[in-house]
Formats: structure tokens, sequence, C-alpha cells
């Protein structure tokens, strides 16, 4: 008997078992057939349940849309016949960092979320991801019977873009000089500002990507030229100051 289209029941000897997923209660019916169809005995029908069987690792795990402060990881999914999904659980961490021993671990520096959809296999991490810094993802497949949970699939390192630096400061000169106090001036280049496009996009690193926190001012004496000395007070001043004092 073969199986017949649009039918849900399929005869024994051509029963396609990569029809059926594990974990889960079907509906079995058989009877004899016979070369006389008047013949044919009633249907035996009954429920019967596929053993469970544990989620494969994900394969393939690898990052698109790779900027200096995002990246988007994607991954092939093992036999979607294997446990009864839950969710996909991604994380990402700074490349020394250890991983969490923790499901529900934060990661400081990186990302740990949850995808509740099977169809969806890829991720996106945003700020604040650093800029050329490296990193490492890891993704399984969760299911509803905790026991049948898959393996890691693992990226194990990976890059953001770098930036586009600040421009290094010029005519640097001593605008007055006293005992204890130094007044200093230079020029900067123009501000620049975070936008994080892609390679494709119009205005790609067309600026700095450097957003002013402070000027590090250090200053060291001639007789111990090694030894820097950083003036906190300039950390604080706005940008278009003029000068540093010491």
């Amino acid at each position: 008997m073969e199986y017949e289209e649009g039918s849900k029941w399929w005869a024994p000897e051509v029963f396609p078992a990569n029809h059926l997923d594990s974990d889960r209660d079907y509906n079995v019916k058989v009877r004899e057939r016979c070369v006389d169809p008047n013949a044919d005995s009633d249907y035996l029908a009954d429920k019967l349940r596929t053993a469970a069987a544990p989620a494969l690792a994900p394969e393939n795990l690898t990052t698109s849309d790779l900027r200096k402060y995002r990246l988007d990881l994607l991954w092939d999914p093992g036999n979607r016949r294997a446990c009864v999904f839950w969710a996909w659980q991604v994380m990402l961490k700074p490349f020394d960092a250890a991983w969490p021993e923790e499901d529900n671990e934060t990661i400081a520096g990186g990302g740990h979320f949850f995808v509740y959809s099977r169809n969806i296999t890829e991720a996106a991490f945003k700020l604040p991801l650093g800029s050329n810094s490296q990193y490492a993802a890891r993704v399984r497949e969760r299911c509803t019977d905790p026991a049948q949970d898959g393996e890691w699939g693992y990226l194990p390192s990976l890059w953001t873009a770098p930036p586009v630096q600040a421009e290094r400061l010029e005519n640097v000169t001593i605008l007055f000089n006293w005992p204890k106090l130094l007044s200093v001036r230079f020029v900067a280049g123009p501000s620049g500002w975070l936008e994080d496009l892609a390679p494709d996009e119009p205005g790609y690193n067309s600026h700095s990507d450097c957003v002013y926190t402070g000027w590090y001012v250090e200053v060291a004496d001639p007789s111990t030229p090694n030894d820097w000395v950083v003036q906190e007070e300039c950390l604080a001043v706005s940008r278009d100051f003029e000068g540093a004092m010491r």
C-alpha cells in the first residue's frame, strides 16, 4: 500500500520516519488488506509516542553586518524533528572572559538572550560592544524538556571593526609659565560623533568616531622624563577650552 496524497496516514512498509518528530504523540491505525477488499480486517487504532531525542548543536556560526559597535550572528539549525523547541539561547562574551556557569547569568561587556522562534536563526548585538574588540559567541537549542537541550555551537573568535581615530593635536604651545602654573594651548581637529554606518552606506568613515569626553594631558619633569603625571583638571573641561593648568 502506498502513501495516498492528501492523507495523514502511511502504510508500515513505506512509513517515512523522517516525517515524525521526537517526543510527540501520534495516532496509529493498522488493518490487513486482502485480494478481496470485502475481506479486509477492521482497523486497530492506538496512540503512540515517539522516543525523545536531544536537540543537535547548531552549525556554521558566522557573522554579518559586522560594524564597530554591532554585529549580526547567524547559524544553521540542527534537525527540527529532534526535541520540542522552546528557544535559542544566544551568548556573546569578550574573548578573554569565561563563559557563565548559570543559564540566566549576564555577561559583562557582552550579551545573553533568548530567541523564541525556531525559524529565526540570527541575532543582533549592539552597544555596549567595543570597536576593534575580540569576542566569542555560542548558540544552543533549548527544549521544553531541559533534559533534551542541545549542545552549544561555537564561534570561537570574531572582531568588531576599528574606529576612525580623532585627529592628532597640532601646534602645542605654552601661553605662560609661572611657578607651579603652566598654561598650554593646542589646535584640535574636527569634532567627531558616533555613527555606526555599514561600509556601503554614504558617509562611512568620513569623520572621526571620537565622542569627546575630555583632554588627557600629561606632564613630566625633564629630570624624570618617564614619570608622566595626568592633569586631572583637564579631563572635565569643554572641548573648546584653550589650555590645561598645572
